[in-house]
C-alpha cells in the first residue's frame, strides 16, 4: 500500500469458512496470520519496522443486485469486522467494523436511481495503513480516493442514471462524508461533499465509465474506469 508518500508491504494468508445463503448472501469468519512492513522513506517520521497481523474476522453479505458496481435493481449490506489480537501475538492490537450499503431503483423505462452509504468504526489504536478511505467518485466526487482516510468514517452518495441511447447513460452523483479520529466526534456538522457528472457504457469487457467531479472549494478530479469493481 502506499498512503500519501508512506510505504507499507503487506503479507499473510486468511484462512475462513464461508457459507452461502442461496444465491443472495454469504456468511464468513477465519484468521489472518501476516505481516506488515513500514519501508522508510525520507521526510516521513515512520521507521523501517515490522509488524506482525494476529486478526480474526467475520463477516455477513446480502446481495442482490444485478451488477455490482452500477445496479439498476436490487440491494446490496455487507459488515465486516476484525479483531487484531495481542493475545495471539499482533504487534498492534485494535478492532474495526464496516458497514456498506447500496441500493437499485429503477425509474421507469430509462432512468435509475442509487445510492451508497458506508459506516467505519474503529477503537482508534488502529495504524495508519488499515485506516478507511472514502474518497473517490463514487461517494464524494472531486476528492482522490486517497484523499479523506481515518480511523472512523461516514459517507454517503446519490447518483441518477439516464439511459442516452443504446449502452450508453448519462450519470449525475452528489456525494458527502468525512474522517474522524474518535467515534464520538462523528456528526453532519463538518461533511465534506462533491458532484459529479459523467457516461456510462456497458461494454462486453465491463462498464466503461469516465466522470469529471468538483468538491467543496471549487477544485475538480477526472476519473476514468474499466470493469466491475
Amino acid at each position: 500500500d502506499e498512503i500519501n508518500r508512506a510505504e507499507f508491504d503487506r503479507d499473510g494468508v486468511d484462512l475462513a469458512l464461508q457459507a452461502p445463503l442461496e444465491r443472495w448472501g454469504l456468511l464468513e469468519a477465519g484468521f489472518r496470520l501476516g505481516r506488515v512492513k513500514n519501508r522508510q522513506r525520507p521526510g516521513i517520521g515512520l521507521p523501517d519496522d515490522e509488524d506482525r497481523v494476529r486478526s480474526f474476522f467475520a463477516g455477513v453479505v446480502i446481495d442482490d443486485l444485478d451488477r455490482f458496481r452500477w445496479p439498476s435493481s436490487g440491494r446490496r449490506l455487507a459488515v465486516r469486522g476484525r479483531w487484531n489480537t495481542e493475545g495471539m501475538g499482533a504487534t498492534r492490537p485494535f478492532w474495526r467494523v464496516v458497514g456498506e450499503g447500496r441500493l437499485g431503483q429503477r425509474l421507469g423505462r430509462r432512468a435509475v436511481l442509487q445510492i451508497d452509504a458506508l459506516l467505519g468504526l474503529s477503537d482508534q489504536e488502529m495504524p495508519v495503513y488499515d485506516w478507511f478511505r472514502v474518497g473517490g467518485p463514487y461517494l464524494i466526487p472531486g476528492y482522490h480516493h486517497e484523499e479523506i482516510k481515518g480511523p472512523q468514517a461516514l459517507a454517503g452518495a446519490v447518483a441518477f442514471r439516464y439511459t442516452l441511447v443504446g449502452q450508453l447513460q448519462a450519470v449525475a452523483r452528489l456525494g458527502a462524508g468525512n474522517v474522524y479520529v474518535a467515534r464520538e466526534d462523528i456528526t453532519l456538522d463538518d461533511l465534506r461533499w462533491g458532484a459529479g457528472i459523467g457516461l456510462v457504457f456497458q461494454s462486453r469487457v465491463g462498464p466503461l465509465a469516465v466522470e469529471l467531479g468538483w468538491r467543496d472549494g471549487g477544485a475538480s478530479l477526472f476519473s476514468a474506469s474499466l470493469g466491475w469493481n
